[in-house]
């Protein structure tokens, strides 16, 4: 399909785009990262060209390919393109948006796993805020964000205060 569509509609084109970007999923799937890698930045590359650089499809291949540098341990990789996908979706989607916070909770995840916990700590708070005003107290998203702080509070040496977390 990439070799067809590219002879037929050129090498930019938004349906080479979507070929290269399903290419790259299932690259992912089979483990082949870097490859995946490779072809979602030849992906991303034909988007920026044709879509522009704040399209929501730039967004998601930005974050497909954050998650396989946080899957490979490349943390500083990863939160590069993060960053760069956070300011997107403030941009695009506003200040409060589910999307916005799973971006911003895979960079909190990011900065727990390389035990930088203060900033974890004040990325999840800031999860917390965007996925109860986007989504209620009584979501499950909110639960999930109130027990990776508990987590963080802990390792933290906070145990009164992970309790607390997790208790709501």
């Amino acid at each position: 399909a990439l070799t067809v569509g590219k002879a037929a509609l050129g090498n930019f084109h938004p349906e080479v785009a979507n070929t290269l970007n399903k290419l790259g999923n299932l690259l992912y799937e089979n483990g082949d990262l870097d490859e995946a890698i490779r072809i979602y930045r030849e992906g991303l590359d034909v988007e920026r060209a044709v879509l522009g650089y704040s399209h929501p499809n730039v967004i998601v291949t930005l974050t497909n390919i954050g998650q396989i540098y946080k899957v490979q341990g490349e943390f500083q990789s990863a939160l590069r393109l993060y960053k760069e996908a956070v300011v997107m979706q403030r941009s695009s989607l506003g200040p409060v948006h589910p999307e916005l916070a799973a971006t911003l909770n895979s960079m909190a995840l990011i900065h727990y796993q390389s035990r930088n916990f203060t900033t974890a700590l004040d990325v999840y708070q800031e999860v917390l805020h965007i996925r109860r005003e986007a989504l209620g107290d009584k979501s499950l998203e909110v639960a999930a964000t109130l027990n990776s702080m508990g987590l963080v509070l802990f390792k933290m040496g906070l145990p009164e205060l992970a309790l607390q977390s997790f208790q709501e």
